[in-house]
């Protein structure tokens, strides 16, 4: 059996589920048990096998070197680790993410082979190491949108989309007489004021629900992005880095160029103009 182990982020995983869909039996993913939630929610049929994994560990500690503290480091890979070990057998064969040497002490005493190094993309890792077109995963705009769903948040406070680069997301799709539709994820309990063109949701199921069904998704570079690209929705990305060909970009990012920066936006305009009539 091939293990391919996912026990990182919710977009990592996501990753990771986009590609089993076209894996042979004799491929699985072994997954932390946090991420089971997800697989839940897409109602993932291919082959995972899960080990515990604390949902206070997401990722773990381990891939948190600047912000968790050593015990804690020690604490995920005992658990990581641990979870591994007990899940395949010598004959089996495991991949990781990335060529990293946490994964490889992760893995002991087995020696992982790596899907990528750090620098190169992961969509394209997969589908080179499946034998798989990167363009069969391309999602294009084919006409205009009715709506556009902006997911501006993100974990990561840098990449979320400030107010006012929305703002011009907001006049750029009314201009065209296409309705935005800005998506926050959030507690339903949570003390925040809603603005105009703003609704909150809660939960993984209810996430998934509204990118299985939309038409056109504009976001940061977060889980929702991801989402997009699994369920092949058209997708652009606002991001604050100038390089869009980073190792997690989507490949409808990486072949479109469906990316802009925290600027005037004027790939985004371009792009949401194409089928404007």
């Amino acid at each position: 059996m091939n293990w391919f182990c996912s026990a990182l982020a919710f977009g990592d995983f996501l990753i990771d589920c986009s590609f089993m869909r076209y894996a042979g039996c004799e491929n699985a993913i072994l997954a932390a048990s946090y991420l089971k939630p997800l697989a839940s929610a897409l109602d993932f049929q291919g082959n995972i096998k899960y080990f515990d994994m604390p949902n206070t560990d997401i990722p773990p500690s381990l891939f948190n070197a600047r912000r968790a503290k050593v015990p804690a480091m020690i604490r995920s890979l005992y658990l990581l680790r641990d979870g591994i070990k007990n899940s395949v057998s010598r004959d089996d064969t495991i991949y990781v993410p990335l060529k990293d040497l946490r994964w490889q002490l992760a893995c002991l005493p087995y020696l992982p082979r790596s899907l990528r190094t750090r620098e190169e993309n992961i969509y394209l890792a997969y589908c080179s190491h499946f034998g798989l077109d990167a363009e069969s995963f391309v999602a294009r705009l084919e006409s205009k949108p009715s709506t556009v769903l902006v997911f501006p948040d993100s974990r990561q406070v840098h990449r979320q989309i400030p107010d006012r680069i929305i703002s011009i997301i907001l006049q750029a799709n009314a201009d065209l007489g296409i309705k935005s539709l800005i998506v926050r994820v959030r507690p339903p309990d949570s003390a925040y004021v809603k603005h105009e063109n703003e609704i909150s949701i809660w939960g993984l199921p209810a996430l998934v629900d509204l990118i299985r069904n939309a038409e056109a998704v504009v976001s940061a570079d977060s889980l929702p992005a991801h989402l997009a690209t699994y369920f092949m929705n058209p997708l652009f990305i606002i991001t604050p880095t100038i390089n869009a060909s980073m190792p997690q970009m989507p490949p409808s990012v990486l072949k479109l160029q469906n990316w802009d920066g925290f600027t005037d936006l004027g790939r985004y305009k371009k792009w949401i103009a194409l089928y404007h009539a």
